[in-house]
Order: C-alpha cells, then sequence, then structure tokens
C-alpha cells in the first residue's frame, strides 16, 4: 500500500487536492501539515476540508477494505467524491452560483483523472 498522498496538478484553482490511499500515509500527511486533531476517516468515501497557515487543501480517502469489492463500484464512489472536492473549490473561490456546464464538466473531468490515476498509482494495482 502506498505510504503517500498524492497531490494533484492544481491547475487554475487556489485549492490543493490529494488522494490519501491509507491511515498510515493520512497520519504522515497530517503530521506534515502540522494538524493535530483531525482523525482518519472511517465512511466509504470522505472528502476531509483542511485549511492551515492560509493554505486550503481537500484530502480524499476511500476506506481499504473497498479494495475487495467490485471495481465500478469503487469507480463511483471515488467520482462522487470529486464532484464533492468540486463543490469545496467552488465555495473557497467564492462561486455562489453554478458555472457554466462546460467549464464544471471539464473541472470534474480533470479532479476524476487526477483521482482515478492516483488510486490505480497507490491501491488498484495491487487489488487486480
Amino acid at each position: 500500500m502506498g505510504v503517500k498522498t498524492v497531490w494533484f496538478e492544481r491547475g487554475q484553482y487556489p485549492t490543493y487536492v490529494g488522494f490519501c490511499p491509507s491511515e498510515k500515509a493520512w497520519n504522515r500527511e497530517m503530521r506534515r501539515m502540522g494538524v493535530s486533531n483531525e482523525p482518519y476517516p472511517t465512511e466509504d468515501g470522505k472528502c476531509t476540508w483542511l485549511q492551515k497557515d492560509g493554505k486550503r487543501a481537500i484530502i480524499i480517502t476511500m476506506n481499504e477494505r473497498l479494495d475487495s469489492k467490485c471495481p465500478i463500484g469503487r469507480v463511483a464512489l471515488l467520482v462522487h467524491e470529486a464532484v464533492h472536492a468540486w463543490q469545496y473549490i467552488l465555495e473557497d473561490i467564492g462561486q455562489h452560483e453554478r458555472p457554466g456546464k462546460e467549464i464544471e464538466a471539464y473541472a470534474i473531468q480533470h479532479l476524476c483523472l487526477e483521482l482515478l490515476n492516483a488510486y490505480q498509482k497507490t491501491r488498484l494495482a495491487k487489488n487486480i
């Protein structure tokens, strides 16, 4: 299992987004970020919003027990979390109205691609 959080290419947005593949990686990242009061999420999938020294980050996790479940279901859950990450980014930049449909579709596509690549790099290859 990968022991590092994989941070995504941010593009034009100020918010950092990453995929954390394990509880060990979570604890390592929390120490690196100087965050002491954020427990590892136990939900099937979760977007955790963190703010430290003016920097904002979203860390996406997926429960490791799901690795033995249906691959399509895992992809669907990761897409679900990518949409939540997009919603957090919109809040972060003060976008209170829905952006254009095509802008939104490309942004979510980018987040999904980054998330799926991070998942494949850290966990999927070990479970196929």
